[in-house]
């Protein structure tokens, strides 16, 4: 929709014309569509400029008690065997909801197609069906949003299918606070019920959760509300979600989180768990009640359906007790299991494989050498799915075929791979690829990897073997070679030797992503081709079997062509991650590696030693107008090697210098000691 300068010079004729939004509107219960169009006269009027509106009037005549019936007074289906209709009823019939299925068809046929639906009241309920519908692939039409007026969800046993998972759609709802016709309890229903999960996470890498759960969800394009701000003093988040199908896509991806639980109650404590998840029972209300930000309550009250979902008697289910900080026998886990005896579950219980999985948890905080008596909070729900640790131990470089001094750990790995947002199809690039364990993370999700590097012997898999004991690399190992032991080498395109400060790539070749880890001088050398003498020349009769010779690669111009380079050849959008070493006190966020056309999303620290640390940075390209950019001058005094040592070697000084004075010390009171005694 364009919107225009009413100062332009230019001539109206000139200006682009706006087009209209089409919309079908749908009247409510004992309407029709010309009365529909004169009641919201005043919003035709503020509409007219952005939307042509169609009003369609419902096949049923409505008739009185003595069997009379008006011409304009319409029902779009009846829920009651006397054909009549009230939002209030659950459980009714739907008759005469097939007539006007096609009666719609038939509209949308002659008219259409149609950018959005309208609904007022029983109208409302039926653009909410007609949404369920499409997403199911039940409609030979589509819409793309839905407008609600007093909405609300049919009652009729032949619709209860047809919410059986949350509907996206873009919508608008509007309801009265006062109406008692349609209650703002039933209009709240048809809202996309967010729901509450519960997001465990591994007690590890804590400074990388929030960045790898933020790039997961921009990658899916997903919504998330925090019930909770994330802190790193707790190993759970508690969110909302808009459907569970959002939580597994999630969970697909994450390698930090361990599970994920759809949470029916949680509180400080055991009784007052029981209390909530009694009170859940009888929450008609579609909603939570308490737990929002502004409630500090320990009233958690989750909707009755989470439970009634779970409570058909073909459903098998299990209930699992875990805890974090503390350890319980068999025993008491069974004593806490049957507690939850008047849960509404009408399954059998089964230990292997069940239906339904649910899971009592309890938090001791995270120091096992101070754990209270009582746990700090009780959470309760069902179990809907674990997150890629599995991963780990899968792509462990332990089990991995070919491997370096350098070769980056499996879960960081895939957390860059996470950040970088790799999708399939996605082509992959590392230019300081080592032995490739970038590429394997990446490749995992779908992309095409491609790398490069300065060390010829290590992409010829011809370097010193890494692991104790074994003294010639085997044929099978190189970066191929760990593709196809994944079961990946159909998304290997290649690795190349070359020096990543020469230009190499054609200047319109793109990526989705680059993932990669520099060497920073200390167990790898930095380095690029070059010589220090002037002058040099090199005689034909030596290029055939020459090596070139390389110089100090410095780091501040590693990452400033590494940002440039990325600048060049990423797509819009796309991102660059790579780590950063530094010396922690020294640590300036302004002092980080800049370039205009990238932005920092995310920037997470791994603590290597008490003095050191690295920093995986993401940057996210925002612009394609890539200025010639100097070497950083706050990089340039970024010497990460030199410190490294001369911090090491500081270290080691005091160290000898503390203990001589300890060692003076005592041997003062050992005489002293001595003389006292003589």
């Amino acid at each position: 929709m364009s919107e225009h300068n009413s100062n332009s010079n230019q001539s109206t004729n000139n200006k682009e014309e706006i087009r209209k939004l089409k919309i079908l509107a749908f009247h409510g219960y004992r309407q029709n569509g010309t009365v529909f169009r004169n009641k919201i006269g005043s919003f035709r009027k503020v509409v007219s400029k952005y939307a042509q509106l169609t009003f369609i009037s419902a096949p049923h005549k409505v008739f009185n008690e003595d069997g009379g019936g008006e011409e304009d007074s319409r029902s779009w289906w009846f829920n009651a065997e006397d054909n009549t209709f009230s939002g209030k009823c659950l459980g009714g019939p739907a008759i005469g909801f097939e007539d006007s299925l096609h009666l719609i068809e038939n509209v949308v046929g002659e008219h259409g197609p149609f950018d959005g639906f309208m609904g007022f009241s029983q109208g409302a309920c039926l653009v909410g069906l007609l949404a369920a519908m499409q997403q199911k692939g039940y409609l030979p039409y589509t819409f793309k949003f839905a407008i609600f007026a007093s909405g609300f969800r049919s009652g009729s046993l032949v619709h209860k299918s047809f919410y059986d998972e949350d509907i996206h759609l873009r919508s608008l709802h509007v309801y009265g606070e006062s109406d008692s016709i349609i209650p703002k309890e039933l209009v709240t229903r048809l809202f996309i019920m967010w729901r509450r999960y519960l997001m465990w996470f591994a007690h590890e890498h804590v400074d990388f959760r929030y960045a790898e759960i933020q790039s997961i969800l921009s990658l899916f394009d997903m919504p998330i509300k925090y019930i909770e701000k994330p802190c790193q003093s707790k190993p759970y988040w508690v969110v909302e979600l808009p459907s569970e199908e959002c939580v597994k896509k999630i969970a697909s991806r994450s390698v930090l989180i361990k599970n994920c639980i759809e949470l029916w109650a949680t509180a400080k404590t055991e009784a007052r768990l029981h209390e909530n998840l009694k009170s859940s029972i009888n929450n008609v209300s579609g909603n939570w009640i308490g737990a929002d930000k502004s409630d500090n309550s320990d009233s958690h009250i989750c909707p009755r359906e989470l439970l009634e979902a779970c409570s058909d008697s073909g459903k098998s289910f299990k209930i699992e007790v875990e805890t974090f900080c503390k350890h319980f026998t068999m025993k008491e886990k069974v004593d806490k299991i049957e507690k939850f005896s008047y849960l509404p579950l009408k399954g059998p219980v089964k230990l292997n494989n069940p239906d339904v999985m649910l899971s009592y948890v309890e938090f001791y905080g995270v120091d096992p050498n101070n754990v209270p008596e009582h746990p700090h909070n009780l959470f309760f729900g069902r179990w809907v799915a674990d997150g890629q640790r599995d991963l780990i131990q899968v792509h462990s470089l332990k089990k991995r075929q070919f491997i370096g001094n350098t070769s980056m750990d499996a879960q960081l790995s895939i957390i860059m791979a996470n950040q970088a947002q790799v999708a399939q199809g996605h082509a992959i690039l590392d230019p300081f690829v080592g032995s490739g364990s970038l590429l394997v993370a990446a490749a995992h999700f779908g992309g095409f990897v491609w790398g490069s590097d300065i060390d010829y012997l290590m992409l010829h898999s011809r370097s010193r073997p890494t692991r104790v004991g074994q003294k010639v690399r085997t044929k099978d190992e190189s970066i191929r070679g760990n593709m196809d032991q994944y079961g990946t080498k159909s998304r290997y395109l290649d690795v190349i030797v070359s020096d990543f400060s020469l230009p190499m790539w054609r200047s319109d070749l793109k990526f989705d992503a680059i993932i990669t880890d520099p060497p920073y001088g200390v167990r790898e050398p930095i380095e690029r081709i070059g010589i220090e003498r002037e002058n040099y020349t090199l005689s034909d009769a030596h290029l055939p079997n020459h090596v070139p010779a390389k110089v100090e690669y410095g780091l501040p111009h590693i990452y400033s062509d590494l940002l440039d380079f990325a600048a060049r050849h990423l797509e819009m959008g796309r991102r660059i991650v790579c780590w950063y070493p530094l010396v922690r006190e020294e640590y300036n966020e302004e002092h980080l590696p800049f370039h205009p056309c990238l932005r920092l999303v995310s920037n997470s620290e791994q603590v290597l030693s008490k003095l050191t640390a690295r920093r995986l940075l993401t940057y996210e390209k925002i612009s394609d107008d890539v200025p010639e950019m100097p070497v950083d001058p706050h990089a340039v005094e970024h010497n990460f090697r030199e410190k490294y040592f001369t911090v090491g070697e500081t270290t080691r000084r005091e160290r000898k210098e503390r203990r001589a004075k300890e060692l003076i010390a005592n041997s003062y009171w050992i005489e002293q000691s001595k003389c006292k005694n003589t």
